[in-house]
């Protein structure tokens, strides 16, 4: 490779650099979903986790439960990948850590299968807390 194309591949990398350049967030957050937070403006989507879409039942309680998970305060969030962030409480407690343990997420990243393991040994079922809540919704519909 010649010069002045290394030199072009370099500035075009830079350019858009990476992730991790992102700076540290932190404030009052709105959860979009189970899995994404808002901090001025800005989406955070959790990085080492996966959450059911928000227009499922599951998807719904994941999203009640990182509501009330993040009301106690500020978030702080730091980037971990080009696309995800770890993101914690004001007491200092990993989010995505405490939607696995229970049970309203799933480790997509190793760093989190403890507490996936700490959840199945204590026979937390997200699914099954879902369709209770399901059933509870059709219950109270008045229509």
């Amino acid at each position: 490779m010649n010069r002045p194309a290394v030199a072009a591949l370099v500035v075009a990398l830079a350019a858009t650099g990476p992730a991790f350049a992102q700076e540290a967030r932190s404030g009052a957050a709105l959860a979009i979903d189970g899995a994404t937070l808002e901090i001025g403006g800005v989406r955070l989507r959790l990085w080492g986790v996966a959450v059911e879409d928000r227009a499922t039942a599951l998807g719904w309680v994941a999203w009640l439960a990182i509501r009330g998970l993040i009301a106690g305060g500020p978030v702080s969030c730091t980037p971990r990948s080009p696309d995800g962030w770890r993101c914690l409480t004001a007491e200092g407690s990993d989010l995505a850590s405490l939607l696995v343990r229970i049970g309203q997420a799933r480790a997509t990243d190793p760093y989190y299968h403890y507490e996936q393991e700490l959840a199945r040994a204590a026979s937390v079922d997200g699914r099954a807390v879902a369709r209770l809540c399901d059933k509870l919704v059709r219950f109270v519909r008045l229509d």
